[in-house]
């Protein structure tokens, strides 16, 4: 029933089927609140009701769904706050409900969910702080939080989050240092944190990260130098410092960054000259703003 025109609510008494297994409602035109009835598929295993019109609240009985392995609910009108039942599904290998209103905090007991492959909750309205709970999820490969209202320091756990490929936290209100434990995460690719009111220096520790191809720290409240052992993430092709209250000089070292197409330093307090083999390119539009 999926990627058609389908539309109205959707119908309570689906509850009724205990025995199946899939259900895929997709790309229509359905609105109204999710069935809290749908806490009655026991035998579910896949859940995805995306791309459509559905307001209300998340239903606390979708924690009742224990044998369910994924859970879309992106790009609707959700409201209301991410229910703490939703940790009991310890068998969850996708949590994606990003591009709705959601707002409160994030559940703690999310960090229950050990078997998780992706929690995606990036552009709702979430507050609070991020829960260091979340360090336990140790088969995390995608943790886009990005474009909410968090607040807080970034916890240090995420540093035990070894096989993270993706790690998105711009466009919030967390504060504080980045964490040196972040040096930890070898197989990053994206580490993205800008628009935030973070503080302090940037941790040589990223250095580590050479499997890193975007880093981006601008429009936050970083001090002191760019750390020279930048010169090691060799596989950098973005690199967006712009914006901050950094200062010395360029390091030479970035010259060693052969992948480096877009390097943004503008706007802090930066002294010396310019490194002469160092080519340095604005960021392009779409990605200054994001």
């Amino acid at each position: 029933m999926y990627n058609n025109q389908l539309n109205g609510s959707i119908p309570s008494s689906l509850g009724d089927l205990t025995y199946l297994s899939v259900l895929y409602l997709y790309k229509n035109q359905l609105s109204g609140p999710i069935p809290i009835e749908l806490g009655n598929l026991k035998s579910l295993t896949d859940l995805e009701v995306p791309d459509n019109q559905l307001s209300g609240s998340i239903p606390s009985s979708l924690g009742d769904l224990t044998s369910l392995n994924v859970l879309y609910l992106q790009n609707n009108q959700l409201t209301g706050p991410i229910p703490v039942e939703l940790g009991n599904l310890k068998s969850l290998t996708f949590l994606v409900v990003y591009n709705n209103q959601l707002n409160g905090s994030i559940p703690s007991s999310l960090g229950d969910l050990t078997s998780l492959n992706v929690l995606s909750l990036y552009k709702n309205q979430l507050s609070g702080p991020i829960p260091i709970e979340l360090g336990n999820l140790k088969s995390l490969t995608q943790l886009p939080l990005n474009d909410n209202q968090l607040s807080g320091s970034i916890p240090s756990s995420l540093g035990d989050l070894t096989s993270l490929d993706i790690l998105l936290l711009q466009n919030n209100q967390l504060s504080g240092h980045i964490p040196i434990e972040l040096g930890n995460l070898k197989s990053l690719t994206y580490l993205v944190i800008n628009n935030n009111q973070l503080s302090g220096s940037i941790p040589s520790s990223l250095s580590n990260l050479t499997s890193l191809n975007v880093l981006y720290l601008y429009k936050n409240q970083l001090s002191g130098p760019i750390p020279t052992e930048f010169g090691n993430l060799k596989s950098l092709t973005d690199l967006g410092l712009s914006s901050n209250q950094l200062s010395g000089p360029i390091p030479i070292e970035l010259t060693y960054l052969k992948s480096l197409t877009n390097l943004e330093v503008g706007l802090n307090q930066l002294n010396g000259s310019i490194p002469s083999s160092l080519a340095v390119e604005k960021l392009p539009p779409k990605l200054a703003s994001g």
